[in-house]
């Protein structure tokens, strides 16, 4: 979009882009990945009804070039076994690797600066779907975090919605599983702690629900995190997540279909939030080769980078939340105060995490005005070049021009000579002029005179 400035006119442009463009498609997964990356994953194919795609591209926002997340058994896609959740795609080194069937009507949010979580969605089959997929977008690997992430876990869906809370609570609201017509209730996923932690309505709850009995915020809470679902939840819903100027983040739905196209917007408040789980973000699944159940394994030495935090400021959604502080009953003082510090280092890592959120995106902003500046620049050298060019052409004509007038002012030195000298030996020039020339043969009038018979003797 294009904004001409302060009062101006806002409008949409077509934007141009490199690299191999994605095919066209709807009811895509799309999510921003790091601070200048777009992703986009799964959607239907137009051109074939109920034809789900399996295949990722990612965007490059800085070059706004194209380029497609190659798996590690070679291919780009995979649309053609849709009869299960996972497929198996061959290994470098011949064995199994899983990778979520292709579908459509699904979800899907960052996790650390290159991996994407995606939840839902429908396969070919029209069949919904209730995994939980890891893809790492640098090296095309897909892990399987259905069986992993422990909670309660939500029922299949799609269509729903999902947005981020204090860059840690990812939380599914609406959708549908083509059986029940009631709510399936909503979910929250503990990006941090790596576990569904407010989970609403499964499949057994919606039956319920469409009896007439509806989730509210009056419901007894779960641990963790819980989220009510809203007074009209289906699918197609949009949600975004904002922050207020106190620090509570807010949900802001709206939109959907229960039944009947819905044009109610809601929001839901969460007071701003402390916490002490750990940050988990930097395990890496590891797949066992016999079950394809993976083992979470968490690095010793570092932490990754939350990718929501640097999003977030590249949004301009302000400071960030604390993480939740869960406190039980008949705890000790010792295990307080263990909280009281891990709730501290804590808040300190989230600053850290917002600064160097910062202080990358203001590096992106310098870089950018460094390159302005040194195209700006290169602009002036060529202009100045330019001028220089044109300088010395004038020069040459000025010397040529400087060349001719002294020419013209020897001619004219030379003609005033030749008039000086006229001037001063004029009077016998005139003097030369006057007198006739001698006749050699004499005067022929006296001459005749003296011939005539009167003058002869």
């Amino acid at each position: 979009m294009r904004h001409d400035g302060v009062g101006g006119r806002c409008e949409w442009e077509e934007v141009r882009t490199a690299g191999v463009a994605p095919l066209a498609r709807r009811c895509a997964a799309v999510c921003v990945v790091g601070v200048d990356a777009l992703l986009v994953h799964g959607g239907e194919d137009p051109a074939h009804p109920h034809r789900p795609l399996g295949d990722a591209h990612v965007l490059d926002l800085e070059t706004m070039a194209w380029r497609q997340v190659a798996c590690l058994d070679g291919s780009a896609s995979n649309e053609g076994e849709t009869k299960g959740e996972t497929n198996r795609g061959n290994g470098a080194n011949g064995s199994k690797r899983p990778m979520p069937v292709a579908r459509s009507e699904h979800v899907a949010c960052a996790w650390s600066d290159d991996c994407v979580i995606v939840f839902g969605g429908v396969d070919a089959s029209g069949r919904c779907l209730g995994d939980l997929w890891l893809l790492n977008v640098a090296t095309g690997a897909w892990t399987d975090l259905t069986r992993l992430v422990p909670g309660h876990k939500p029922g299949p869906r799609a269509g729903h919605a999902g947005a981020v809370v204090a860059d840690r609570y990812w939380c599914i609201v609406g959708g549908g599983n083509g059986r029940s017509g009631g709510d399936l209730g909503c979910a929250v996923l503990d990006l941090d702690a790596m576990e569904w932690c407010g989970s609403g309505a499964d499949e057994r709850e919606s039956e319920t629900s469409s009896s007439g009995l509806r989730a509210s915020s009056t419901t007894e809470p779960q641990p963790g995190l819980t989220l009510p679902s809203p007074s009209t939840a289906g699918e197609g819903m949009s949600m975004c997540a904002v922050e207020t100027a106190g620090g509570d983040g807010v949900l802001i739905a709206f939109g959907g279909y229960d039944g009947r196209c819905r044009g109610h917007a809601q929001a839901f408040r969460f007071p701003k939030l402390t916490a002490s789980a750990p940050d988990v973000r930097n395990v890496e699944p590891n797949i066992d080769g016999k079950n394809g159940v993976g083992k979470a394994s968490t690095p010793d030495s570092h932490q990754a980078h939350s990718p929501g935090v640097a999003a977030a400021v590249a949004r301009g959604l302000g400071t960030l939340f604390s993480p939740m502080k869960i406190e039980g009953d008949g705890v000790s003082s010792a295990e307080a105060s263990a909280r009281l510090r891990v709730d501290a280092l804590t808040a300190d890592n989230l600053r850290l995490r917002r600064e160097n959120a910062q202080l990358r995106e203001d590096a992106r902003r310098v870089v950018n005005v460094q390159r302005t500046m040194e195209t700006a620049l290169e602009q002036q050298k060529r202009r100045c070049e330019a001028l220089e060019n044109r300088l010395g052409e004038e020069r040459e004509r000025a010397n040529a021009s400087l060349a001719k007038v002294a020419e013209l002012e020897a001619a004219a030195d030379a003609l005033r000579a030749r008039i000086k000298k006229l001037e001063t030996g004029g009077e016998d020039s005139e003097e030369a002029e006057t007198t006739p020339a001698p006749n050699r043969r004499g005067n022929w009038f006296m001459n005749l005179l003296a011939d005539t018979p009167e003058n002869t003797p």
